[in-house]
């Protein structure tokens, strides 16, 4: 990955603005329409963006439209400070099949994707949701938290508060990500405005994971 390659994969998309921020989305259309098969909907993991997704996206698109988008917090979509809850991200799953204008998705998710798709599952069965689930397909990752077995980062990441840090609080988070992932300050100087786990869920998106800190 490079940074020309996140930023041209965001330019790809569209902002749609919810109550809770501003959400980057895509819509692809299938490169071979086929009667009978429903819209994909695409749910990102943990702590990541539909960027993961690139490279399966000609495979996905080759018979069904498909719809991806960040959550807030990651990618391009907008970070506000604030909690970011499963029930959050089913919102702006929601806001974002409102903006595509879709009745019926195929619901394909990966990791944190496959609980928030459980949040929607429920809804739907409830019949509090204005779309339907036709299928759903999930991918490597755990529906609930408490049977999870997370990595250490994925720890470190969910043990922090959801507040903003004094700037040496927020420098030591940014430098110990930036030691391997970052090839300049951007993400630095991002954290010391923003919530430290806002930030740092979306390093991803732009520094290349092979870099490293300016000296």
């Amino acid at each position: 990955m490079s940074e020309a390659d996140a930023a041209a994969w965001s330019a790809g998309g569209t902002t749609v603005e919810t109550t809770d921020g501003a959400v980057w989305m895509r819509f692809v259309a299938a490169a071979s329409p086929t009667p009978g098969h429903d819209p994909l909907l695409v749910l990102h993991g943990f702590p990541s963006s539909s960027f993961d997704w690139r490279h399966v996206l000609p495979a996905l698109s080759a018979t069904h439209d498909v719809v991806l988008f960040d959550f807030l917090g990651f990618g391009s979509s907008s970070k506000p400070d604030r909690r970011y809850s499963i029930e959050l991200h089913a919102n702006t799953a929601e806001a974002v099949v409102a903006q595509a204008g879709l009745e019926r998705v195929l619901l394909v998710s990966h990791d944190m994707g496959n609980s928030v798709g459980g949040e929607l599952l429920a809804r739907d069965l409830a019949d509090e949701l204005d779309f339907t689930i036709a299928r759903r397909l999930l991918t490597n990752g755990s529906i609930y938290i408490e049977m999870a077995r997370l990595t250490a980062g994925q720890e470190f990441l969910l043990g922090l508060d959801d507040v903003p840090s004094p700037h040496d609080v927020a420098d030591a988070i940014a430098v110990a990500i930036c030691h391997v992932h970052c090839s300049t300050g951007a993400v630095a100087d991002a954290i010391r405005h923003q919530a430290p786990v806002a930030a740092v869920r979306s390093w991803r998106h732009y520094q290349p994971p092979h870099a490293r800190p300016p000296k």
